[in-house]
């Protein structure tokens, strides 16, 4: 082989390896078994005793808390780790002026857990827990 043909194939090869690690997320999340699944619980705010009814939506590779789209946030692209036993996600939603929310959450069966962080700027971090249980 020439130079020139060595450089043309490991320039393809290093861009399809580009441009699956830029798409990989989604499209592994897809593929973690978490995608198409929705759980309906109750987020709340830590330190109170109750709080507002949440679906958490995972589908085509992005993340929706229900509660949270009336404040902006919309459907974020998340990470899925599989354990013996469980299946733990994490994901970072946008809300613009809002600020962001980010959410770390474990899968046991039908039943999911999760804390929220909300950082809203020029105010102080705001933690939220969740527990729900898988829509059938």
């Amino acid at each position: 082989m020439n130079n020139r043909f060595k450089w043309v194939m490991m320039s393809l090869v290093a861009a399809w390896v580009l441009m699956f690690l830029w798409s990989g997320t989604p499209v592994l999340a897809q593929m973690s078994g978490l995608d198409g699944k929705t759980f309906a619980g109750e987020i709340v705010q830590k330190g109170k005793n109750s709080g507002d009814k949440d679906d958490l939506i995972f589908k085509d590779g992005k993340f929706v808390s229900t509660a949270c789209e009336k404040f902006g946030f919309g459907a974020a692209p998340y990470t899925v780790a599989k354990g013996e036993g469980d299946t733990t996600f994490e994901a970072l939603s946008d809300g613009g002026r809002e600020g962001t929310m980010k959410w770390k959450g474990t899968i046991k069966g039908d039943s999911l857990t999760a804390t929220a962080v909300w950082s809203k700027p020029g105010k102080p971090d705001q933690d939220f827990w969740y527990i729900g249980k898988m829509k059938k």
